[in-house]
């Protein structure tokens, strides 16, 4: 009991709250928070005031392993790189050493995995953050594994039998699968089998439509909104709860900046005067001062 009392004046006195003496089985280690035949999701806090960049000053990078069937985060402490497997959470963590990035990525590579960039297109939702857990500073890492899920849908498709869905109710994120769905789609020749993914379309809330060339595509897509949809389209989207699932945090950027852009332009270009002597008074943006002067030059004119 002293002995406790000891380590506990001592952490104390060191600026560190009592409870983290309590963190071992929750902090750098990944946790299961969610487990159905379908969907997986893990997550985990790792100690960022430790952490070191790994690749081009980031300080994680995913990696996966087709072999193995294994996405894992690699994190440096020090002059030791850390993997952590989040799909096999009870795998013992795996530490080695690099000198440089060339041997970094040989010794991954030697170990079978690779930097992923397209984590959705393998079935794999993320969320990641800095997050202070229980007063510890943290990346906090959210994975949500689909593809028990995404397996299942593309057997359906690629087999036309929309039985094969027909009890499921689990979301599947549309990205993951709109690519795949297109294809089959497109190779569809008899009523049936265009019937039955018209089914499964339904349950993925996929629309359906032809363009001139008589080719099947789907919508809505993340090119469509990037490149030509409405602003009003683009910020009903983003308010939608689904559709950070269904976008990268890139691409969900990017629409924020596309949104934002043709506000930008619409005020400019419709705005009164006065609206613009407004804004430009928060934003200070040069481009709404030329619009401002350019406007007062006209009514001068008249």
């Amino acid at each position: 009991m002293k002995k406790f009392v000891l380590l506990a004046a001592l952490f104390l006195l060191n600026g560190c709250a009592l409870n983290q003496l309590f963190l071992s089985d929750e902090i750098d280690r990944v946790n299961i928070v969610k487990y159905t035949p379908y969907v997986k999701e893990h997550k985990a806090y790792f100690t960022r005031t430790q952490l070191k960049p790994v690749l081009g000053g980031k300080k994680y990078l995913f990696v996966y392993s087709p072999k193995k069937e294994d996405l894992s985060i690699l994190l440096r402490k020090g002059n030791t790189y850390l993997l952590y497997s989040f799909t096999r959470p009870n795998t013992k963590v795996r530490k080695f050493t690099a000198s440089s990035g060339k041997s970094l990525r040989y010794a991954l590579r030697k170990a079978g995995y690779s930097p992923v960039k397209d984590l959705t297109k393998l079935g794999f939702v993320i969320h990641t953050g800095l997050r202070r857990y229980k007063n510890v500073k943290t990346l906090m890492v959210d994975v949500k594994d689909y593809r028990p899920l995404k397996k299942r849908y593309e057997e359906a498709i690629r087999t036309y039998d929309a039985g094969k869905v027909s009890g499921i109710d689990t979301y599947l994120p549309k990205k993951m699968i709109s690519n795949y769905f297109t294809k089959y789609l497109n190779r569809a020749q008899t009523p049936e089998q265009k019937e039955a993914l018209h089914k499964i379309a339904s349950k993925l809330k996929l629309g359906i439509r032809k363009e001139v060339d008589e080719t099947t595509q789907i919508e809505p897509l993340f090119p469509y909104y990037l490149h030509h949809a409405s602003i009003e389209e683009i910020d009903k989207y983003l308010k939608d709860p689904k559709t950070k699932e269904t976008l990268s945090d890139g691409e969900y950027k990017l629409l924020e900046h596309r949104l934002n852009t043709l506000q930008k332009k619409r005020l400019l270009e419709e705005g009164s005067l006065e609206t613009l002597i407004a804004e430009y008074k928060k934003n200070q943006d040069p481009e709404f001062k030329k619009h401002i002067l350019t406007r007062i030059k006209q009514l001068q004119e008249n």
